[in-house]
């Protein structure tokens, strides 16, 4: 009995193409690995410092806000005192008022004060 060979021979342009495949397949995969191993992390960095920067910005501008605030409010106290302190002047001031009647008073009685 003959052996009989099913297995036909790979023609050589078919070989040469193969060949091309493999060398572009792998310039491709080296390419794309080499940009991941050394682009991947500067952008990486970069990203990490636009975020921290913006976290940051969000801090200042809430501790801005909360200092705005307490401003504010101090604000406010003073206008509410410097009213407490004109009704004040303003009832001293006015012809009824009978503390300068009673100051006199109490200088007739007691004139060492």
């Amino acid at each position: 009995m003959n052996g009989i060979n099913f297995i036909n021979p790979v023609p050589p342009s078919e070989n040469n193409s193969g060949r091309r495949w493999v060398f572009i397949s792998s310039l491709i995969i080296s390419g794309i690995t080499m940009y991941i191993l050394f682009l991947g992390p500067t952008e990486g960095y970069i990203y990490y410092k636009l975020i921290q920067a913006r976290r940051t910005a969000q801090n200042e501008t809430a501790h801005g806000s909360a200092i705005a605030q307490k401003r504010s409010e101090k604000e406010l106290q003073f206008s509410q005192k410097q009213h407490q302190y004109q009704k004040i002047s303003n009832y001293k001031t006015t012809p009824k008022n009978p503390e300068p009647l009673l100051m006199s008073i109490s200088k007739i009685i007691n004139p060492s004060n």
